[in-house]
């Protein structure tokens, strides 16, 4: 569209910067700049090396460089699994940014994701209500569930960050009347493209809106949706290379409800003793009562969406949520960990559906509060001073935030940093052209595991003619491989660590052990 009179154009500026000022300057925009610094700042300023093992290890595992795919010693193998992740990651390798900084970057990613998904939902549900702030800020803490950042190793993160825009779209569609089916497979198809076992959730949500749409077109185009999510299921299932793990497959979506007071533990449980193992430090007693309060919050959710979800008066949304949340919390309840398939399986269905369980449980209790006549209607003060208790609760509950998990796992970012790149050096000093296997003796904290992986494909490693072998490239059903290291001398690492959390590294030669370096600073 042409402009005819060119002073539109300067004025039209204007009024954008204007509208963002008045924007920036309202509570909602204040809001909204106080969780970006709390999600970017920490990260930034004790970043990059984030000692988030499910992150480092597939950093590290798929950012060697293209040529080597094709070489004799590594190669890629092409399967119908993890596509989006490797995609990704060997973008931002080919942008030349470092394996550190994309750990940093993928961390925000991940975040932020979360952060406006909750922040769209709630605002459908809570209207202009301060139960909308209060909610959004306290949402915020159940990205970390002490073991997985939102979803778990990263290709399942990428899969429930798609997976909860799209749900996104269907509480929208049942809010607004639209129609998103093209969208939402779309956005569903590649969830399930970054982790396969993103398709029960996915199934799940297309059955939920099955049975909650009354417009028979709907229902079909429900069906429908699911007909390239089987096919994509389908493909995978001839495409794996492990034919003795079909067969276990259908314990993750099956029901043992002996299980149930076991898993209704570990929900209580589970995330101060993972937090513990792996990063060998106690859990803070504020950090404790917090994973209590958002278990409790979870479970209380579970129970009146039971009852909720078939009230005539609730609307379309609340029931596309309850649905939702109590088919996968009774799957999580009712789940065995199938090692074979997957490991923590119980623990990955809480996380990849963790921040819709616990925003179930305000969006439920909201929905019985503002049922009873005793209740007034919660609306936002007109004056800026009217919302100043609001940003002091804000700004209390992110600088919370930021203590809590953070306190436990960004400290261990530097000491992460400082035995990577003395490894490293130790590594390219002794030795070149060969092919490497790492022994573990007394390794602690556990997140040093992952330093392994990230070593796998560092520049300076690779320029020394240096190949790593783990654990990863000894299961079938992932990509990478080490297929051939005959033309390298094998020299097999100890790896223990001191009583000072620090590494040393020593070479084995004729079962002895010689030291390589002196103690670290």
């Amino acid at each position: 569209m042409e402009i005819d009179d060119k002073s539109q154009l300067p004025r039209t500026i204007t009024d954008g910067i204007y509208g963002a000022a008045n924007y920036l300057a309202s509570v909602k925009g204040c809001f909204t700049i106080i969780c970006l610094l709390v999600i970017l700042l920490p990260a930034f300023l004790l970043g990059p090396y984030l000692p988030i093992i499910d992150i480092i290890q597939y950093v590290g595992l798929h950012n060697y460089p293209p040529k080597l795919s094709f070489g004799p010693e590594h190669i890629y193998v092409f399967q119908f699994t993890f596509i989006l992740p490797h995609i990704l990651l060997r973008l931002l390798h080919d942008m030349q940014i470092s394996a550190a900084w994309q750990i940093c970057l993928l961390y925000c990613l991940l975040m932020l994701v979360a952060f406006f998904v909750l922040s769209k939902i709630y605002t459908i549900f809570f209207k202009n209500g301060k139960m909308y702030y209060f909610a959004t800020a306290a949402s915020l803490f159940a990205v970390w569930d002490g073991l997985f950042l939102w979803g778990g190793p990263l290709p399942f993160s990428l899969a429930a960050a798609l997976f909860s825009i799209a749900f996104y779209y269907y509480i929208r569609e049942g809010a607004y009347s639209e129609d998103n089916s093209i969208k939402i497979t779309a956005i569903l198809f590649l969830a399930c493209t970054s982790h396969p076992f993103a398709i029960p959730f996915v199934l799940i949500l297309l059955g939920v809106r099955f049975l909650v749409q009354s417009n028979n077109t709907q229902r079909v185009k429900a069906l429908l949706c699911m007909v390239p999510i089987f096919c994509f299921a389908a493909l995978i299932m001839i495409d794996s290379p492990e034919s003795d793990v079909k067969a276990e497959l259908l314990k993750l979506v099956s029901f043992h409800i002996n299980n149930l007071i076991k898993n209704v533990k570990m929900l209580y449980l589970s995330p101060k003793v993972i937090t513990e193992f792996i990063y060998s430090e106690r859990m803070p007693k504020t950090l404790q009562i917090f994973f209590w309060v958002r278990s409790s919050i979870i479970l209380l959710g579970f129970a009146l969406s039971a009852i909720c979800m078939f009230l005539k008066s609730t609307s379309r949304p609340h029931r596309y949520l309850y649905v939702y949340v109590f088919v996968t919390l009774l799957l999580y309840l009712t789940s065995v960990d199938v090692t074979d398939v997957i490991v923590e399986w119980p623990a990955r269905i809480l996380s990849f559906s963790g921040i819709f369980l616990f925003a179930s449980g305000f969006i439920v209790i909201h929905q019985l509060i503002s049922k009873t006549r005793l209740t007034r209607p919660i609306t936002m003060a007109a004056s800026a001073w009217g919302n100043a208790p609001l940003i002091i609760l804000i700004v209390c509950m992110s600088a919370i935030h930021t203590y809590l998990p953070f306190n436990i796992f960004y400290p261990k970012s530097k000491i992460f940093q400082f035995n990577y790149l003395q490894v490293r050096s130790q590594l390219i000093e002794e030795a070149s052209n060969c092919f490497i296997t790492f022994r573990y003796a007394n390794l602690n904290p556990y997140y040093l595991h992952s330093m392994e992986k990230l070593l796998f494909s560092d520049k300076k490693i690779i320029a020394s003619g240096i190949l790593l072998e783990n654990d990863w490239h000894k299961l079938q059903r992932h990509n990478t491989r080490v297929i051939n290291a005959n033309n390298k001398k094998e020299v097999i690492y100890l790896i223990y660590c001191g009583k000072d959390r620090l590494l040393h590294v020593r070479k084995l030669r004729d079962g002895n052990a010689r030291e390589l370096d002196k103690k670290p600073h």
